[in-house]
């Protein structure tokens, strides 16, 4: 069944349980009809049967696309080899930092870093490893860092994507702050130094209260409808440090907001105007799926035995 999409589970729920009532309907029927042939009825319920299986396969696919994880190793466990200096994001497979002249920084248990490290002290909210970032730094104006990744496909015009990760701030940094954003494009980000500020909209910012939680794992969350053909997903702070809210947390601490981050999501969670499901036809069953596209309402029809069912 789909996580956090239970309407449909409903809808697939709803659907086996009427057709097994009336799988167990017809048997009864069949079997108080004495001079009813039993090879008649079982190739009736084996129709029905094979009806249940085609729904369940189309709802379970439709399902399957709304849930999938756009993020490839999402929670950095995969490794292009170990670690040997926490500044090392590019042995995370599969992702890189846009700037040219700082580092972003990966933490993996396989170098000893996790949980004990450099700036702080916290297990991986998911696995063995995660990474780190200056989201303010008191000594340059407007430097920060940045993580990119390109996502397993691109994003689908007029479709609503769930956008969400956890972060923890470091038991070493100095400072707090709530300057979270991610960015969508089409191609790679990439910026000349670390305190340039690029002019895109950022289709998920975190508007909630500083995160000063060096304990436990706070999760940044938010949906936004995708252009369309947006291939890589930024994490970083965009803001210049006049728009930066932070505050002093460890005043003996790292000058800088320094922030964790881990199990990084896109998912695609709506749509505004079609459905991930095809209209399906199988004239063998009689079964139907339709309209593509359609309003989030479906039409599910089968035919047997010369009658025709429909479902909404």
């Amino acid at each position: 069944f789909c996580p956090k999409h239970y309407h449909h589970n409903r809808i697939l729920l709803k659907l086996l349980i009427l057709h097994l009532a009336m799988v167990f309907i017809i048997i009864l029927l069949q079997l108080m009809e004495k001079k009813r042939l039993i090879k008649n009825w079982l190739s009736f319920v084996s129709q029905y049967l094979k009806n249940i299986v085609l729904i369940a396969v189309a709802l379970l696919c439709h399902c399957y696309f709304y849930s999938q994880n756009l993020v490839p190793n999402n929670s950095f466990e995969d490794t292009i080899a170990c670690p040997y200096n926490f500044n090392h994001l590019f042995l995370a497979d599969g992702w890189f930092q846009p700037e040219t002249d700082c580092v972003s920084d990966y933490f993996h248990i396989c170098a000893d870093e996790v949980p004990l490290n450099p700036y702080g002290y916290q297990y991986a909210y998911s696995g063995v490893a995660y990474t780190g970032l200056v989201l303010f730094d008191e000594f340059f104006n407007n430097a920060s860092e940045s993580i990119e990744i390109k996502l397993l496909s691109p994003l689908i015009q007029n479709y609503t994507y769930c956008v969400s990760f956890y972060s923890s701030l470091a038991n070493n940094s100095k400072y707090a702050t709530n300057a979270f954003g991610c960015v969508f494009t089409v191609d790679s980000l990439f910026k000349d130094s670390c305190d340039q500020k690029v002019s895109l909209i950022q289709q998920i910012v975190n508007m909630d209260s500083l995160i000063t939680d060096t304990i436990n794992w706070v999760l940044i969350s938010g949906e936004f409808i995708a252009s369309g053909g947006e291939q890589f997903i930024t994490i970083g702070n965009f803001r210049n440090d006049s728009n930066t809210s932070v505050t002093v947390y460890n005043p003996s601490g790292t000058a800088a907001a320094y922030y964790y981050i881990d199990d990084i999501s896109v998912i695609l969670c709506d749509t505004t105007d079609t459905t991930a499901i095809e209209e399906t036809r199988n004239e063998n069953f009689g079964l139907q799926i339709y309209p593509n596209p359609n309003n989030r309402t479906m039409q599910l029809d089968y035919v047997l035995q010369n009658e025709q069912v429909g479902i909404l």
